[in-house]
């Protein structure tokens, strides 16, 4: 039997970010469906990954259409931002990791 344990750095990148209810999730796909929307959404990290991955899905509305191209750049910067978050976390994590294997104490 294999245990796997979570990494500290995806224990501290997860802590910033909660869990949605299936109330929740449930809710949201019953309101897409009632509105013929093709991409179910849910919480704000949703809503930016809908904007920023869109493609070649269909708009949910002529106004989704154009705050999708008017809020592309915007997005990207805020997910640049949350990447470098995460780089950052993990690049502790490896330097802590490296002084604990090679015996030398953090200060």
């Amino acid at each position: 039997m294999c245990v796997q344990i979570k990494p500290s750095e995806c224990k501290l990148i997860s802590a910033g970010s909660g869990l949605f209810t299936a109330e929740q999730i449930a809710s949201d796909i019953l309101s897409a469906m009632k509105s013929w929307k093709f991409l179910v959404n849910t919480g704000m990290d949703g809503h930016l990954l809908a904007l920023l991955s869109t493609g070649t899905s269909p708009a949910h509305s002529p106004l989704w259409a154009i705050l999708e191209l008017f809020s592309l750049g915007i997005i990207r910067v805020v997910s640049l931002v949350y990447r470098w978050s995460y780089n950052q976390i993990c690049f502790k994590e490896y330097k802590k990791r490296q002084a604990n294997s090679s015996g030398k104490k953090k200060n």
